[in-house]
């Protein structure tokens, strides 16, 4: 008896574990398309992976695609190495933090992805930057 409850916990452990490892791997594979989307200067590769209240950069839903549509498309950069520096499970999902190296002027920059229960991109927070709408004084990026 205590062999088959030994056997049920073991086998319970290793499909958990497993689980968990195909979800990361799911996750840093959508890590390796953002790197790419800054590369090509264009999301559209990314988009299906968004979940429906997607965050960017402190804005939510539409308003967080168009801003991040447009620092893709003007950030003119390439990702040459990516590093996971952190993963944790939180209530809200994975995250990863990844450091990424551009090719130029950047250099090393670390990114926070956030990922739902599904696997899709919760929250992203590419670079340090604060958006500004045009309700706030000036309407413009900021960093």
């Amino acid at each position: 008896m205590m062999r088959k409850i030994l056997l049920v916990v073991a086998s319970l452990w290793s499909v958990c574990t497993a689980s968990h490892a195909q979800d990361r791997a799911e996750c840093e594979r959508i890590v390796h398309l953002v790197a790419e989307a800054v590369g090509a200067g264009s999301i559209g590769e990314i988009e299906p992976f968004l979940a429906p209240g997607f965050i960017f950069s402190g804005q939510e839903g539409d308003r967080a695609r168009a801003v991040m549509k447009l620092l893709v498309a003007q950030l003119g950069e390439r990702v040459e190495r990516i590093e996971t520096v952190r993963q944790e499970r939180t209530e809200e999902g994975l995250e990863l933090v990844c450091a990424f190296t551009y090719a130029g002027r950047l250099g090393r920059k670390e990114a926070t992805f956030l990922f739902d229960g599904e696997g899709r991109l919760k929250r992203l927070e590419l670079l340090p930057i604060r958006v500004r709408t045009l309700g706030d004084k000036g309407g413009t990026f900021a960093r």
